[in-house]
């Protein structure tokens, strides 16, 4: 458990030595979703996997769930563990992050990060509609208020049922592994609602576009061509700004790209990290 200074706990795993690979999942999974990754890569590198505040076993502090908030998490990481030269790979959300801590807090990211792999993720706005921003400061009091009402009667996110394996099979490109979209159902179901109720509006809001062109690391972007949620352009918008970046798409893939395509995504980190060090 890595403290942080607003009171909360951040549970990390780890694996491995060498060069470090810290792993940010997306919201509503944990540390489980990068199970391959601690397995395959741990041979060559020390990876460390974090869930981040309010999933897992990781519990928040007083200063709710902001990316500012998440990513001082990802920085608290990376100190505790004395992480030097690190490749930071974040996932969706994780992602979102990781970007937002590049952009506004580049030196203190860069004595720590040498690269970062950015995973089925954004810069934002994460929809092209129009008015997007009014739309969510307008919803945004009823569904903290309905998500605060589940959790005080004890209800789950997660649906349940057909629905529930449907639910999380839309994170999913072609021919799924039904075990992986049941391990991916488990992570959402453990979700409280008011850890969803705390960040619906910063994932479903970000928007960091015009400051992606300061961030001076490299940078592997990595999409699915079959990526329902962070569909594929979003990943070749990041292309278009990030002066460093490369592109990797994986055909047939959905958005869960550590699951589905383990051996090309692993293989693709570990030489990202042998070409920027």
């Amino acid at each position: 458990m890595v403290a942080t200074d607003d009171g909360g706990e951040i549970h990390v795993v780890e694996r491995g030595s060498g060069t470090p690979v810290l792993l940010v999942h997306g919201v509503t999974l944990s540390v489980d979703v990068w199970a391959y990754q601690l397995r395959d890569l741990a041979d060559r590198h020390r990876v460390v996997a974090m869930d981040q505040r309010g999933h897992g076993r990781s519990r928040p502090g007083t200063a709710g769930y902001g990316f500012e908030r998440l990513g001082s998490d990802v920085l608290a990481v990376l100190d505790a563990l004395d992480l030097q030269r690190a490749i930071v790979v974040g996932h969706s959300m994780g992602g979102m992050v990781v970007l937002q801590l590049a952009a506004e807090h580049p030196a203190a990211l860069t004595r720590r990060v040498a690269g970062l792999v950015l995973v089925a993720t954004s810069g934002g706005p994460v929809t092209r509609l129009p008015g997007w921003d009014a739309v969510i400061t307008v919803l945004s009091p009823g569904i903290e208020h309905g998500l605060a009402r589940s959790e005080n009667k004890g209800r789950l996110l997660s649906p349940t049922g057909n629905l529930a394996y449907l639910s999380s099979r839309l994170a999913f490109g072609a021919c799924p592994v039904p075990a992986q979209v049941e391990l991916t159902r488990q992570m959402a179901r453990a979700i409280s609602p008011l850890t969803v109720a705390g960040l619906w509006a910063s994932v479903l809001g970000f928007n960091t576009h015009d400051s992606l062109g300061t961030i001076d690391l490299p940078v592997l972007v990595v999409v699915g061509t079959q990526d329902h949620l962070t569909p594929p352009w979003n990943a070749r918008r990041l292309m278009a700004v990030l002066p460093r970046a490369t592109l990797l798409e994986l055909a047939g893939c959905g958005h869960m790209v550590m699951l589905e395509r383990r051996r090309e995504f692993n293989d693709a980190v570990a030489s990202f990290a042998e070409q920027v060090l």
